[in-house]
């Protein structure tokens, strides 16, 4: 990636706010976003009688060509279709290595696959980030399809670790290039998979892999799945390598209420051991509003590797915001606990304004040992002022050990 100078950005930008104008049509994606803010703290750590001043602001743009998801098709019997989803360029002053896309410096180095800490470029320079489109070309000839291009590729995957929204077990065959034939007719969608690990120019056979994906509606259920399989026929010891994911699920909205429910499994055989988790869950939403949640994934290694989850959120149910979870991990080893308490109260003020007042307590539990309590209360007053927020905050980490600390905050924002 070559250097990108100030004026290259600013070109670019334009160029692509136009190109986005005349495609507004066919994407409906096109958004434009500046947000800045600056904020000044008085704070005093109450347990280490420490007081001093801080200072923070943060800017970003924010050009969204393409948003949730948008397509481009012909109009016969048969035709292509190309779907993109997520494409964006953003200029922001807090960007770090954990965000996604290729990341440039104006005026400054560049690195097209970063790794590790931006410190480790020139300080000073405005990083700038972009995020590649995720592009889907299908041929249809209703009601078969061909897909030509996926970035999913050969991976069995259904069941989330609710910890951190990744699956514990799921199997990728790491294997992009290649086809999809399927049938879709509304109710039912199934579609086979071939693909192999590399093109027919590197000068040696290839591992192919196989697969199935798709899914079976019927009134308020669904069930899905993904099993892929590499052949591994590249090899003179093949590996066998295979997975397997199910998912059923039943959706029911009365209006007032509404239900979800879900059981699954994710499979892995690798030369002849198994793994497997299973997973279940149950969501309900009254009015609209206050949610209950329950999920549970259990490990194959007995108790040991099964989380549980519940989750309270009263949205704007009830007088008082009110927010709780109960998480409990690795159950049967060294398990973890987690309880979280949130209440907030907001009330309206010299005209306009708002008061918020909030209180939040955290409980954990690492690895079966003692429990440390984290407490927090904030008053925060917005819109008194224009564009003025006024935040009074006191936390501690662990009440038992530390006395915590006091932070008084105003940020003025656009």
């Amino acid at each position: 990636m070559k250097k990108l100078t100030l004026l290259t950005v600013v070109l670019l930008t334009l160029a692509l706010v136009s190109l986005g104008a005349q495609m507004m049509d066919e994407t409906s994606g096109l958004s434009f976003n500046i947000d800045g803010e600056g904020s000044a703290t008085i704070g005093y750590d109450i347990q280490d009688s420490d007081f001093g001043f801080s200072n923070s602001s943060s800017s970003s743009i924010d050009l969204t060509l393409v948003a949730e998801s948008s397509a481009s098709m012909g109009g016969s019997n048969i035709y292509g279709m190309i779907e993109l989803e997520d494409f964006q360029i953003f200029i922001n002053s807090d960007l770090d290595a954990d965000d996604d896309g290729a990341i440039a410096y104006v005026d400054g180095v560049t690195d097209s696959d970063v790794s590790g800490d931006f410190d480790a470029f020139t300080t000073g320079l405005l990083p700038i980030g972009i995020v590649a489109p995720a592009v889907t070309a299908t041929i249809y000839a209703d009601p078969i399809y061909i897909v030509i291009y996926s970035p999913d590729g050969m991976v069995s995957d259904k069941i989330g670790n609710i910890e951190d929204d990744d699956s514990d077990l799921s199997t990728d065959l790491g294997h992009d290039g290649g086809l999809t034939i399927g049938f879709d007719n509304g109710m039912l969608d199934i579609g086979v998979m071939i693909a192999s690990a590399d093109d027919h120019s590197d000068g040696a056979t290839s591992d192919i892999s196989l697969g199935t994906v798709g899914s079976l509606a019927a009134g308020p259920a669904t069930i899905s799945w993904d099993i892929v399989h590499d052949l591994d026929n590249a090899t003179a010891t093949p590996v066998a390598n295979t997975g397997v994911g199910l998912l059923a699920e039943v959706d029911i909205d009365t209006g007032d209420i509404a239900v979800s429910a879900y059981v699954g499994v994710d499979l892995n055989i690798t030369n002849s051991v198994t793994s497997n988790e299973i997973g279940v869950g149950l969501d309900l939403t009254v009015q609209g509003e206050l949610e209950i949640g329950f999920d549970a994934v259990i490990g194959a290694a007995a108790l040991t590797d099964t989380d549980v989850e519940v989750t309270l959120d009263s949205g704007d149910l009830l007088p008082v915001g009110l927010g709780a979870t109960l998480g409990l991990y690795d159950l049967g080893g060294t398990s973890d606990t987690l309880i979280e308490l949130e209440v907030d109260y907001s009330m309206d003020i010299m005209s306009g304004g708002t008061a918020t007042t909030a209180f939040e307590v955290e409980v954990n539990i690492v690895d079966g040992g003692t429990a440390v309590t984290g407490l927090t209360f904030t008053e925060t007053l917005a819109d008194i002022f224009p564009n003025v927020e006024i935040e009074a905050e006191w936390s501690t980490s662990d009440i038992t050990n530390d006395n915590g600390e006091f932070t008084l905050t105003t940020t003025v924002s656009y």
